[in-house]
């Protein structure tokens, strides 16, 4: 049986269909499943959409690796945006200079970079939506 996959979010959907509560990554010794993450990145891919983030925008992701990442990452390319992974320990300039350059119309960030990114927001008028979500 050949298998097709247009988009990386593809790949998690059959992961999903085939095997839903199969451990998908572990994080602090709490294991997420296909079923979780995937539930999370239809969460995320709702709010771009609800917001107006059209197919083929730049979202950029300024999280640490984490479960939340992941899900930020397959919700981004299941609303048909072009996910923007970027350096955490950047500095507000270098946040700003990254969304500009790649012209972000969102970004999502975790908590720890949330003064760095309020810090960088006056210098990216094209930013229509900012999501730092709480940590769990």
């Amino acid at each position: 049986m050949e298998m097709k996959f247009h988009l990386v979010h593809h790949l998690l959907e059959g992961s999903v269909e085939r095997t839903p509560h199969a451990t998908f990554l572990v994080q602090e010794g709490t294991l997420h499943t296909y079923a979780e993450i995937e539930a999370g990145a239809n969460r995320l891919a709702r709010v771009m959409i609800r917001h107006r983030i059209q197919k083929g925008e730049r979202v950029g992701i300024l999280m640490k690796n984490s479960h939340s990442f992941v899900e930020t990452y397959y919700g981004v390319s299941k609303s048909g945006a072009v996910a923007v992974p970027m350096n955490t320990s950047a500095n507000s300039d270098s946040i700003a200079q990254c969304l500009s350059d790649c012209g972000a119309t969102a970004l999502v960030a975790d908590q720890g970079c949330a003064r760095r990114v309020e810090a960088a927001l006056a210098d990216v008028p094209t930013l229509k939506l900012v999501l730092i979500p709480e940590p769990e």
